[in-house]
């Protein structure tokens, strides 16, 4: 019974891994394994992006409305960049290649660009702000961590965003909580 218990126990620890966006190729440090997208769009329109064998995702397109008429996003507020990030694009391997991102900045001008996230995550390696003594290795993220792409204007932002398990003080496992950890990894107006 005990050994049953552990090959379970095994089990439902490497599914819950495959599942949570990371993997440990290097102990006491988070890596990418797999991930999610987010797209945020702020005084800008037409945002699109291809990543690995995916394109033309995008959001405020001006071909998704009636009219095909542009529709400008909202200014970004401060409360933004708490917001839950509801509606991710889809698990990708890390990293699918390229990524290629084009928008309409605010006065309609277009820009387009190419940037390579093993340049952003050097290693793949998923930063946070936890101390590795207080993470819990077993599952060590809650869900996939987050790859943001955000326009604000002319601006182009890629945060990383993920929700890492911690243990308390305690060290009573069935009392762990998550934490939320996002961090500007990527900066640049055109």
């Amino acid at each position: 019974m005990k050994r049953l218990k552990g090959i379970f126990l095994n089990t439902l620890i490497l599914s819950t891994l495959s599942f949570g966006g990371c993997a440990m190729t290097k102990p006491g440090i988070l890596m990418f394994d797999k991930h999610d997208l987010y797209l945020d769009c702020y005084s800008s329109s037409d945002l699109r992006i291809g990543y690995g064998n995916y394109h033309s995702h995008g959001v405020f397109i001006r071909e998704y409305n009636p009219e095909h008429r542009r529709v400008i996003a909202r200014a970004k507020q401060p409360s933004d960049d708490t917001k839950f990030l509801s509606g991710t694009m889809g698990h990708y391997r890390s990293f699918e290649g390229p990524l290629y991102i084009q928008w309409h900045a605010l006065d309609d001008s277009v820009i387009e660009t190419t940037i390579d996230l093993d340049e952003i995550f050097p290693g793949k390696v998923i930063p946070n702000h936890e101390d590795p003594k207080l993470i819990y290795w077993p599952i060590p993220t809650v869900g996939n961590p987050v790859i943001v792409i955000e326009v604000n204007d002319r601006t182009l932002n890629i945060y990383s965003d993920v929700d890492i398990s911690l243990l308390p003080e305690d060290r009573n496992v069935s009392n762990r909580t998550s934490k939320r950890n996002r961090t500007l990894m990527f900066s640049k107006t055109y």
